[in-house]
């Protein structure tokens, strides 16, 4: 058996088969290679995917506000500012106009570029919000490649949830009855994923880099999940911190 050791970010303990989700990776890689056509349908399509993912933000905000109050619904409030930025649009829009490339293929190159100054930053608050902006994009791609229905809003049964990393809308998309618990490659106590496993009661740790080496692609594998977390405070710095949780899977078959 091998032992991951990594942070939690979201108390509680859970054990459960593994369910592998590969993300959005699989809608940027899409649009690195889709074929574009006129620049004017491109545009409409933009605008289009762009109007169906406000729309979305706005519905999961108002649930998230309705069942677990305001501060929660301001988590994807601020997407929704990332949405409708003027310089964003204006961005994708002159990809589409001066390189002829599709509306899929701008929106990953923009949202890629305001990722990468995002993770640039020095505050983890400020490089937790490259999530953010990963999110818009993939968000706007699902609405262009019409796979508006979230992948996770369907998951085959009760499962611990492995992941390089989740993103607010992942999260919000959950069933409780079925995600026992969370575990991401990528560590981001700061993200807003993470804030909200707290908020709806997941157990959650993150910060294993070599997780999904270890998981096989694309559905469950035969491991058992166990995870505790606990919390100690540091009260001198003003900040919570989370101790070290632990999580189990085979070693995988050579």
């Amino acid at each position: 058996m091998r032992i991951f050791v990594g942070r939690a970010v979201s108390p509680g303990y859970a054990q459960g088969e593994a369910f592998v989700y590969r993300g959005a990776e699989a809608l940027f890689a899409a649009a690195a290679v889709s074929s574009p056509s006129t620049p004017a349908v491109e545009r409409a399509r933009f605008e289009k995917a762009v109007a169906a993912a406000r729309q979305d933000l706005l519905s999961i905000s108002r649930r998230l506000e309705h069942d677990y109050g305001l501060p929660q619904a301001h988590i994807l409030r601020v997407q929704l500012y990332m949405l409708g930025d003027a310089a964003f649009q204006e961005a994708v829009m002159a990809k589409i106009q001066n390189e002829g490339v599709s509306a899929e293929k701008a929106v990953a190159v923009v949202a890629h570029e305001r990722e990468e100054r995002f993770q640039a930053q020095s505050d983890p608050y400020l490089r937790d919000r490259a999530m953010d902006v990963h999110d818009v994009g993939a968000r706007v791609l699902r609405h262009l490649a019409d796979r508006a229905h979230h992948p996770l809003a369907r998951l085959p049964g009760e499962v611990v949830l492995v992941a390089d990393y989740l993103l607010p809308s992942d999260v919000a998309f959950l069933d409780r009855r079925r995600v026992r618990a969370i575990v991401t490659a990528r560590r981001g106590e700061n993200s807003h994923a993470a804030i909200l496993a707290r908020v709806l009661g997941i157990p959650a740790v993150t910060g294993f880099p070599d997780l999904l080496a270890v998981c096989q692609p694309g559905g469950t594998s035969g491991g058992r999940w166990g995870k505790r977390s606990r919390d100690s405070a540091n009260r001198g710095a003003g900040q919570r911190r989370v101790r070290t949780a632990r999580s189990h899977l085979p070693r995988r078959r050579r």
